[in-house]
């Protein structure tokens, strides 16, 4: 199709693909009620300003070798209400838009889904499976792939085994969902799930949703991932850390429960606002060591801001981390522990209330301070200094 007004139309077919299907200058090609097998080789292409491909009520295989793309600006793939299976290349590029509406999303082994810099690939309410080994990934600056629900109870599902990234300067959103990140499967050999920010201006956003995390949430080399307004499981063997000096991690007025480790580590910044943490008996939250080089503001730092903690794990600044408590409430459990391990380590209460049933410690080099705060050490409790320094 290769006019404004030229439209090419599978009905009820069975379209088997290992040539070139496209849509160009301003064409449409429209796939309804179809099973596609877009087969090695194969491409179906929006190619330019007005170009359309859209399936609707299909059945797509994109194998591996296939390609499916928005190429240009003003070029768009559409799904809606499709079963897409994809083992090939799913693609938006040089401003090109692909969305799926109300789709059942199955990103498979060697999958790749990809929106380049200036394009959009958003997927509206359905399912998004993103199997081991599958990438969904946005790439360079204004790249955009967002997953997005109607309201708290429409909300879109993302069950990712795989790696769902924004590298650099590329931005991934999740708004209303519910987001399964899956632990390791070491029977089968596969990965954690990944979610990650890497490279500077690189950013997730995760609003208004709900996050069940056994697998692995990283900011990195200055990428930085924001949770708000959501609830956020932290599963034992899950992570969420920062990474490297500039990378930082955001939870603003969210309810987080960790059984496993939130973490800054290697000059990476965690900051928890206006929110409810639960640190459960396994759980972890941790800043660790400081970035190379010389002056202040290298170090590693948790900051609790305006926020409810109950602990019954670890809160400890470790290797010339800081963790900082303002304006914040604190129960320390009698399974709790809050230290500062090491030289150049602190934990420092400003303007907080202080509640400890078990132990404060600041060791070898560590230090623990509290100003203008409250502090309630209970019967059997301990704050101790322990060790040189």
């Amino acid at each position: 199709a290769d006019d404004p007004k030229a439209k090419v139309t599978f009905e009820q077919d069975h379209v088997d693909n290992s040539s070139l299907i496209e849509a160009i200058e301003a064409g449409k090609v429209e796939f309804d009620n179809s099973h596609i097998d877009n087969e090695r080789h194969g491409t179906i292409e929006a190619d330019g300003s007005g170009s359309t491909v859209e399936f609707k009520h299909s059945h797509i295989d994109n194998d591996h070798g296939g390609t499916i793309e928005a190429d240009g600006s003003g070029s768009t793939v559409e799904f809606d209400h499709d079963h897409v299976h994809n083992s090939g290349l799913i693609e938006a590029t040089k401003d090109g838009d692909v969305d799926f509406g109300n789709d059942q999303v199955t990103n498979e082994a060697g999958g790749l889904i990809l929106a380049t810099e200036g394009s959009e690939v958003n997927f509206y309410e359905g399912e998004v499976t993103n199997e081991s080994d599958g990438r969904i990934v946005a790439r360079g600056t204004d790249a955009d792939v967002s997953f997005q629900g109607i309201n708290w109870k429409h909300k879109i599902d993302v069950d990712n085994s795989g790696v769902i990234a924004a590298r650099d300067g590329g931005t991934v959103s999740f708004d209303f969902a519910d987001i399964t990140n899956e632990g390791a499967n070491k029977k089968e050999k596969e990965p954690a799930g990944r979610i990650v920010a890497s490279g500077a201006n690189s950013m997730v956003q995760i609003e208004q949703s709900t996050v069940d995390n056994a697998g692995r949430i990283d900011a990195k080399d200055s990428g930085e991932v924001e949770f708000s307004e959501s609830f956020v499981d932290n599963k034992y063997h899950g992570s969420i850390k920062a990474i490297g000096h500039h990378s930082e991690v955001e939870f603003d007025q969210d309810l987080v429960l960790n059984e496993g480790v939130i973490q800054a580590k290697g000059g990476g910044k965690i900051e928890f606002s206006q929110s409810l943490i639960g640190n459960g008996y396994f759980g972890i939250i941790e800043a660790e060591g400081a970035a190379k080089g010389k002056g202040k503001g290298l170090e590693s730092t948790v900051k609790f801001q305006d926020d409810g903690v109950d602990n019954k794990g670890l809160i400890g600044a470790t290797g010339g981390g800081t963790v900082l408590v303002d304006y914040s409430g604190i129960i320390n459990e009698r399974s709790g522990e809050i230290s500062a391990e090491g030289l150049g380590s602190a934990v420092k209460f400003d303007d907080s209330y202080i509640d400890n049933s078990n132990r404060i410690d600041a060791g070898f080099g560590g230090a623990v301070g509290f100003d203008n705060s409250h502090v309630d050490n209970e019967r059997g409790a301990t704050i101790e200094a322990s060790g040189f320094g």
